[in-house]
């Protein structure tokens, strides 16, 4: 059979699925050298891998190596890889299957999605969570790569591609270690530029380990905590409180499986991580659900951000219209938002 290479939409939703993973550590690695000659390209092709057209209304879109390879139905689209690839571009799915690595996936998406998109999935990439139906928005996996290896990759990519400007323009908004999608929205929502929609608190961290230190380590028993955005120059915290875990957390009850994907400094109780915070010289601000979603809430909190931070707060009308076009994006749960916004 012939080698399938799925494009961007098929190879997202692979990252996405609980294929690459076991009991969180990721078991699917790109291959330094894979060849595309004699590549599918037609519906006759594809049908041979029943798993690949998986019921879907949408056309299937495969990578071709050249024009010649070009094709167009109702159920299949090919998409013609114009340049040449370096080494570790793809992943085996399974068998004769291939997706894109998540470098050559932003690479590829940056000509076909937005700035604000290519940031979001830039981030989910460098994250340790995957957006999908009926899972916890908290961390489940390891991250299946990070910001310099995409920044190596698109420097790497020669000539005129399409995307390229806008994948290196997004790189420098994207930062590893996001722990859910919410953790990512709260990221792009206050550490974005005010041109881009955002308050503008650069200089974070994103659930980056800090030590913990030996006056405040009694009370924590643990070598560092890790904040879930923190930024170190201002000794400012903020923490995400999702309405589904807490409840989870305050019950006393995680699950055996589900806690090997948590990290332990999840896991101590609320007033554990006030002490530790408090002992440690941090200023700690909660933010939940309810506030994040709410704007006149979520703008409170940047004041507060700002104001702490000895910064200005930018409160003209023109980017007080970003901000709440960026928010009302930001919201919509991942899988449904409008796949076309722009600011």
């Amino acid at each position: 059979m012939k080698p399938v290479f799925l494009s961007v939409d098929r190879s997202l939703k692979f990252w996405r699925s609980d294929a690459p993973y076991y009991n969180g550590e990721v078991q699917t690695s790109p291959l330094e050298c894979v060849s595309m000659d004699g590549c599918a390209r037609s519906i006759r092709d594809i049908e041979a891998y029943p798993s690949v057209l998986d019921g879907s209304e949408e056309p299937v879109e495969v990578l071709v190596p050249s024009k010649a390879y070009c094709s167009k139905t109702s159920l299949l689209a090919t998409r013609v890889i114009e340049f040449p690839l370096p080494p570790y571009s793809f992943c085996r799915a399974s068998g004769n299957v291939y997706v894109c690595a998540p470098t050559l996936l932003f690479l590829l998406a940056a000509s076909r999605y937005s700035l604000h998109e290519l940031i979001a999935v830039g981030l989910e990439l460098c994250g340790t969570y995957s957006p999908r139906d009926g899972m916890p928005s908290k961390s489940d996996h390891d991250a299946i790569c990070d910001v310099q290896t995409l920044r190596d990759y698109v420097a790497s990519i020669t000539g005129n591609v399409r995307g390229i400007q806008l994948a290196r323009r997004a790189l420098q908004y994207i930062e590893d270690g996001s722990a859910s999608p919410r953790e990512t929205d709260a990221y792009m929502m206050y550490c974005l530029p005010s041109h881009l929609g955002g308050f503008g608190l650069d200089g974070v961290g994103l659930n980056s380990p800090v030590d913990t230190k030996k006056h405040a380590r009694a009370i924590t028993k643990l070598p560092y905590i890790t904040p879930d955005l923190f930024w170190e120059k201002s000794g400012i915290a903020l923490e995400y409180e999702s309405d589904e875990w807490h409840s989870i957390y305050a019950s006393g009850y995680v699950p055996e499986a589900m806690a090997r994907f948590v990290n332990k400094t999840k896991l101590m109780s609320d007033s554990e991580r006030r002490r530790t915070f408090e002992a440690m010289k941090i200023t700690s601000i909660t933010l939940t659900n309810g506030e994040f979603v709410d704007f006149d809430e979520a703008e409170r909190i940047a004041r507060l951000l700002t104001r702490r931070m000895g910064k200005r707060y930018n409160s003209s009308r023109r980017v007080w219209v970003k901000r709440t076009k960026l928010h009302g994006w930001l919201k919509v749960p991942v899988l449904e938002r409008d796949p076309g916004f722009a600011l």
